[in-house]
């Protein structure tokens, strides 16, 4: 569905009209409120909404990412700013994105750097 949201217009209303509550589910499962081998399917509604819905995007995930707090208390403002821009930047290789979701998830689980997910 999202990959047609600029091609068909009821499409792309029901995108404009849910898209920004999409991406805070999508940002809660990532946050830790999913299990991690979820994570590619996450990493691929990012994709589509980035390449697809791009000026959409780029607003919702400021307003999303703003909240104190959201996704993870672990996560810096920064460490958000810094993931919004790379994920705002990768339009092409979806593989880099899943790789992006994974390194956040860990982060605001708390596990980055951590042995136990060495092999993630």
């Amino acid at each position: 569905m999202l990959l047609r949201c600029g091609e068909i217009a009821p499409v792309g209303q029901v995108v404009h009209e849910n898209g920004k509550m999409l991406l805070q589910a999508v940002l809660e499962g990532i946050g830790g409120q999913a299990s991690r081998n979820l994570m590619d399917h996450f990493a691929e509604i990012l994709f589509a909404l980035n390449k697809q819905c791009f000026s959409y995007l780029s607003i919702w995930i400021k307003e999303v990412l703003q909240q104190e707090g959201f996704p993870s208390s672990r996560i810096s403002p920064e460490q958000k700013e810094t993931f919004s821009q790379q994920l705002l930047r990768e339009r092409v290789n979806k593989r880099r994105m899943k790789e992006m979701v994974k390194e956040f998830t860990l982060l605001c689980r708390g596990l980055h750097g951590t042995e136990y997910t060495a092999d993630y």
